[in-house]
């Protein structure tokens, strides 16, 4: 077993104890070593769900200001818990989903920079691709109309992905999870699901792929620099 992996089954475990005291220790200790490993690292994961839920888990929970470091935890997360989805079916998909939801839900800043970029390749006018700002250049990062424009696709995510890991018939969640209070999670859900327009699910779907693109697309170009 990869070193990344043996730390993120750790991190999990205390979570489901939840002993958050050890695991935000040992979250921190994830984040440290793989940025030390690098994206070589990453590729070489084995277990992709315990290590995105661990990435989601320091996203949401750690109490830091440094926003660059935030949004690789929450990248990571969604690298991984996204792979997980789209690899298997029942109740491991159905949790991978539920924490790229709770990204979305509690920490969506944390992923605005890269939900950006697929914004302007694939949505907006502007349309320069690897687009850097510089001298006699808008930033687009800090451009008011395309940050709101990139925020409204967050709902149509969450629409989508929430029909991964809830069932609106039956009102039940599709997933038991350690180290959470599954009637609380459920009662949000019901009144979150209420609100959100799962006719832009299929927005969502499309969206989603195209941020994992963008995310892949950064690992694999970093991968490629180590070399």
């Amino acid at each position: 077993m990869d070193k990344i992996s043996e730390i993120a089954i750790e991190a999990v475990r205390y979570y489901e104890n939840r002993d958050l005291y050890h695991c935000m220790g040992v979250l921190g200790n994830l984040y440290n070593v793989t940025a030390r490993a690098g994206s070589m690292a990453l590729i070489q994961v084995e277990d992709k769900f315990k290590v995105g839920k661990a990435f989601a888990l320091f996203t949401i929970m750690a109490n830091v200001q440094d926003k660059d470091l935030l949004s690789v935890a929450a990248e990571n997360a969604f690298f991984f818990l996204y792979k997980t989805c789209k690899e298997n079916e029942g109740e491991i998909k159905a949790v991978s989903a539920y924490y790229i939801w709770t990204i979305l839900q509690y920490s969506p800043e944390t992923l605005q920079d890269k939900m950006i970029e697929v914004y302007i390749e694939n949505y907006s006018s502007h349309g320069v691709r690897n687009f850097k700002p510089g001298f006699g250049f808008m930033n687009p990062y800090n451009d008011k109309s395309i940050i709101d424009n990139t925020i409204q696709f967050i709902v149509f995510m969450k629409s989508y992905f929430m029909t991964l890991f809830y069932n609106p018939n039956s009102q039940q969640l599709l997933f038991k999870e350690k180290g959470i209070v599954m009637d609380e999670v459920l009662e949000k859900v019901i009144s979150e699901y209420k609100m959100l327009p799962i006719e832009k699910q299929s927005i969502g779907v499309t969206f989603s792929q195209q941020l994992f693109d963008e995310i892949e697309d950064t690992v694999l170009k970093d991968y490629s620099s180590q070399h």
